[in-house]
């Protein structure tokens, strides 16, 4: 059965080499999604930043930096997964600690489309 990989993070630092660890362990590929959590959307409300009723959600995500870092990786198997949480870890730190991440898998029913590349 395929599986998704998803981290999310905060750390904008280090996302885009957690990627590419991700990628160096056996994942075929890596997208990394800009992310806005909705309690950064309401910290800029209350402190002023934004003022409510006067801007959408769109333009107050277009004028702020992305408060997490959504990676994703699609896998034909689970045989590299463990490879790529310790590489997360190594990177990000202990991910039982605030603010360093989640980590997750989930079960994919059906993939089409999966190909490995030759690094």
């Amino acid at each position: 059965m395929a599986k998704l990989v998803v981290l999310i993070t905060a750390r904008d630092d280090v996302a885009q080499q957690v990627g590419e660890s991700w990628r160096n362990s056996g994942a075929p590929g890596v997208t990394i999604i800009e992310g806005h959590g909705l309690q950064r959307i309401s910290e800029l409300s209350r402190t002023g930043e934004i003022l409510a009723g006067m801007m959408s959600l769109a333009d107050i995500l277009r004028s702020n930096a992305p408060s997490s870092f959504i990676l994703v990786a699609l896998l034909d198997d689970d045989q590299y997964i463990d490879a790529m949480l310790s590489r997360t870890q190594e990177i990000l730190g202990d991910l039982h600690a605030p603010q360093n991440g989640i980590f997750f898998v989930i079960d994919v029913e059906r993939a089409v489309g999966i190909h490995y590349h030759n690094n």
